[in-house]
């Protein structure tokens, strides 16, 4: 049932829209809502190559600011070579969290746009599928009608053969 369905449907995009509405510029439209998404997946992609980067460095970090014998909250008040190397440890680690927090941000950008194009594609293909749907249904009326009107002429034509016959 859903093959034969499908058939009628592409069959009637393919031929009852003009030029410029026709199943060429749907499937353009399509494809470019696609390499759309397939993009910012691309983006969300490189994003979390990146982010997995920073969190590797900021875990580096951390260990050596260990090795050195510090903790996350720096509570500095003589400046020795140890002390400007624990702030610089420190301040290597904010920066990092910093970036972090910037690649969440975009990320969640980035997939809220992945989720706004991707809906615009399923809307799009439901109403090309209603349009089709129509198209099937406004053809079928006609074979409908034109079956009925070949069949009342059968019949007449039946009818005049059988008078002719009888007479």
């Amino acid at each position: 049932m859903g093959t034969n369905q499908d058939n009628e449907r592409r069959h009637a995009l393919n031929h009852s829209h003009s030029p410029s509405t026709g199943y060429e510029d749907a499937s353009l439209h399509l494809a470019s809502l696609q390499a759309q998404r397939h993009g910012i997946i691309q983006q969300i992609t490189s994003k979390k190559l990146l982010l997995a980067r920073t969190q590797a460095l900021l875990s580096q970090a951390r260990a050596e600011a260990a090795m050195l014998g510090t903790t996350t909250s720096p509570a500095v008040y003589a400046v020795s070579d140890d002390k400007v190397s624990i702030m610089v440890h420190h301040l290597q680690e904010l920066k990092m969290l910093l970036q972090i927090v910037t690649l969440l941000k975009e990320l969640n950008g980035l997939e809220e746009s992945a989720r706004d194009v991707l809906e615009k594609e399923v809307n799009f293909v439901k109403t090309m599928l209603a349009k089709s749907d129509a198209v099937v249904a406004a053809k079928n009326s006609a074979i409908r009608v034109l079956a009925e009107e070949l069949l009342a002429r059968t019949r007449e034509r039946d009818m005049l053969l059988l008078k002719a016959e009888g007479c």
